[in-house]
């Protein structure tokens, strides 16, 4: 089974405004003191998504050189124009509801600020059906979450993380859609990827994101 299968798509779909509102709706400065919510990487993935989910292909030139904001935008949205509406959409709400369910196995203050957020009255719709629904109503991509973060953190633990990288940003985010990190990049786009994190995310093109997340739960 290759991801976002059908199943997918069905089970996110019902989502994607619940989970675009949700992310707009972060605060710039994280609500969790010292800890990043987002990442730069993060917020062009979502991007990009919303974009091919909204708008589809590119319908614009590349901007010129001296936007080099708009350069990272406009790269992210190209490599991903080539999914559908509906999938795009689909794999929106799945890595925004991965990120939650990943944080609150490896980021202990992260699960605190997201379980006080959980008992509002004006608590997102779309937190409560990630936080508080049974993984056995998700697609398969959502079950291995759990497993995905548990080797996550052991991987840390074991020192294995550096070597493992590549796996990681392909099982969350599918295939590279920035631009390889050099000294502009680095400067202006935000990054936090090495040129060599970069490559071993790059050397993993065309694999399924669950087949990724599969093998590093294996290898961790």
């Amino acid at each position: 089974m290759s991801y976002p299968s059908a199943e997918d798509v069905a089970a996110s779909l019902p989502h994607f405004d619940d989970a675009v509102k949700y992310i707009n709706g972060l605060p710039k400065e994280s609500p969790v003191p010292g800890v990043e919510l987002t990442s730069q990487e993060e917020r062009l993935g979502y991007y990009a998504l919303f974009k091919v989910g909204t708008v589809g292909k590119v319908t614009s030139k590349r901007p010129g050189m001296f936007d080099k904001a708009g350069q990272f935008k406009w790269d992210a949205w190209k490599a991903l124009e080539n999914l559908s509406s509906d999938e795009a959409k689909a794999m929106y709400v799945d890595i925004v509801a991965m990120s939650m369910l990943i944080d609150a196995k490896e980021r202990p203050e992260v699960f605190a600020w997201l379980n006080d957020f959980l008992s509002k009255d004006d608590c997102p719709a779309f937190v409560k059906a990630v936080l508080d629904s049974s993984k056995d109503t998700w697609p398969r991509i959502w079950k291995l979450c759990e497993e995905f973060a548990e080797a996550l953190n052991a991987a840390k633990e074991s020192g294995k993380d550096q070597e493992l990288v590549g796996l990681r940003w392909q099982a969350v985010y599918g295939d590279v859609y920035v631009p390889k990190p050099g000294m502009l990049s680095s400067s202006l786009g935000g990054f936090k990827l090495s040129g060599a994190e970069w490559q071993s995310w790059s050397d993993l093109t065309g694999t399924k994101k669950d087949a990724a997340m599969q093998q590093y739960i294996e290898k961790a």
